[in-house]
C-alpha cells in the first residue's frame, strides 16, 4: 500500500480561500454555516483525491492542511485522515516556530476530538515518542492520548537506536487493540476536564479525564498535565457508559502493565506521576465487556 501526504505549502494565490478559519484560535472570518467543503482548500484537495481514486492499486492519502478550511468537516469525504494542528515538536508544551507541544495538541483536541470514525481519522500528527528531552511519563502520555484519540500512529523516532523503555511503549498491545478496535471506530471524549472548568481552553492544562469504548470495556484515561504527582479519580457516576449502572461493582485493570487491579464499588482512587497518564479499562467483575 502507498502512502501520500499532500501538504498545504506554497498555495498559488488564485487557490488560497475566501474565507478563513484559524485553529490555533477557532476563529474564522466566514459568514455563518458556511459550506467549507466548497473552499478552494477543499477543491484542490478533491482533486488529488479523484486523481488518486483512478489509481489501481490501494493508496493511504493523508490531507495536511493542518486543520485550516475546518478539513475535519470535509476530510472524510476526501481522504483517510486529516491534520487538525501544526506540526508536533518533543516538548510537554509550548511553541517553537510553527511547531507545538504535546499539551496544546490535546487542548484542541479537547474540542474537536468527535470528528473522528472508521475510514477518516483526524491526524494529531506523527509521534515524538523517544525523540528530545520528553520524560518517560510524557513519552507514556504522548502515547496513550494519541491511542485514545485514535490518530495515526506514525513513529517518528530512529529504530536503530530505540531504547527498551520506548519500545515497550510503543509496542503496548491494548493501547494500540483501543486505537484499531474492530467495533467502535470513535474516539475517547474528554467527560470533566479536572484542572479547569469543564470546556477551558488551556495550552498548559487540557482536559485531563476521557473516556472511551471497545471489545474489552470502558476505558478511562487520566492525564496529569500538572508539574506533580497527584492522585486522579475515576468517580464511575462521572463516565458515561457507567453513569446508570454508578453503584455497581467494577474490575478496574491497568493497561499499562496488564494487570487486574482489583474490583472497586463508586470509584477507583490512583496516584499519577507529573505529566504521566493512567490507563485503565473497566468491565463486569467477571471480566465481560458489557456494561
Amino acid at each position: 500500500m502507498a502512502d501520500i501526504k499532500y501538504d498545504n505549502c506554497n498555495v498559488p494565490s488564485n487557490w488560497t480561500d475566501e474565507h478563513e478559519y484559524t485553529p490555533e484560535g477557532l476563529t474564522s472570518t466566514a459568514p455563518p454555516n458556511y459550506d467549507w467543503s466548497t473552499s478552494n482548500t477543499a477543491k484542490r484537495y478533491k482533486s488529488m483525491g479523484d486523481a488518486l481514486q483512478k489509481q489501481d492499486r490501494t493508496i493511504q492519502y493523508s490531507l495536511c492542511a493542518w486543520g485550516h478550511a475546518h478539513v475535519e468537516q470535509w476530510g472524510n469525504a476526501t481522504g483517510h485522515s486529516w491534520r487538525m494542528w501544526g506540526d508536533i515538536m518533543p516538548a510537554w508544551a509550548g511553541k517553537e516556530q510553527w511547531s507545538w507541544g504535546l499539551m496544546p495538541i490535546i487542548n484542541q483536541a479537547s474540542f474537536l476530538w468527535n470528528w473522528t470514525n472508521f475510514w477518516g481519522h483526524s491526524d494529531w500528527d506523527m509521534l515524538e515518542v523517544g525523540n528530545g528531552n520528553l520524560t518517560l511519563e510524557e513519552n507514556r502520555s504522548h502515547f496513550a492520548m494519541w491511542c485514545a484519540l485514535k490518530s495515526p500512529l506514525i513513529i517518528g523516532t530512529r529504530l536503530d537506536a530505540i531504547t527498551e523503555p520506548i519500545l515497550s511503549i510503543l509496542s503496548n498491545r491494548e493501547l494500540i487493540d483501543f486505537n484499531q478496535d474492530p467495533v467502535y471506530g470513535a474516539s475517547a471524549m474528554p467527560y470533566k476536564w479536572g484542572f479547569n472548568p469543564d470546556e477551558t481552553s488551556d495550552l498548559i492544562h487540557p482536559a485531563e479525564y476521557w473516556t472511551g469504548s471497545s471489545v474489552k470495556g470502558i476505558h478511562v484515561f487520566l492525564l496529569n498535565t500538572q508539574d506533580r504527582g497527584v492522585v486522579m479519580s475515576a468517580v464511575f457516576a462521572e463516565i458515561p457508559g457507567l453513569k446508570t449502572l454508578a453503584d455497581e461493582e467494577y474490575l478496574v485493570h491497568d493497561m499499562w502493565s496488564g494487570r487486574d487491579l482489583g474490583t472497586f464499588k463508586d470509584r477507583f482512587d490512583i496516584e499519577v506521576k507529573e505529566h504521566d497518564t493512567a490507563a485503565l479499562r473497566i468491565t463486569t467483575v467477571d471480566g465481560e465487556s458489557k456494561l
